[in-house]
């Protein structure tokens, strides 16, 4: 599909709540590293990953990009009825065109 006309007008995220290091987990771990001879640090060695982040258990993730589109809105600066799909004149079928 080809689009023309598109812009983003904002960007906004939403970072969840929890996080856990990969420190954290490792020191969870750290019997098992004993026993098998593993150094501190490997995980994220070999991740890559020095943190991870969760939303409360239960969160929808609709909920979370509701949030999120939210926050985008806002940070435009536009009122909120200048956003979305809207058709331009002359044009017919189910392909909206961008406002």
């Amino acid at each position: 599909m080809k689009y023309e006309h598109v812009r983003l007008a904002a960007v906004a995220h939403e970072l969840p709540p929890h996080v856990v290091s990969s420190d954290e987990i490792e020191a969870r771990l750290g019997p098992l590293y004993e026993r098998l001879g593993l150094p501190e640090g490997r995980l994220e060695l070999m991740s890559g990953i020095c943190e991870r982040r969760f939303f409360d258990p239960g969160t929808r993730p609709g909920t979370v990009s509701a949030r999120t589109a939210a926050k985008a809105v806002v940070l435009d600066g536009e009122p909120r009825r200048g956003h979305g799909l809207r058709r331009r004149p002359g044009t017919h079928g189910p392909r909206p065109s961008p406002g």
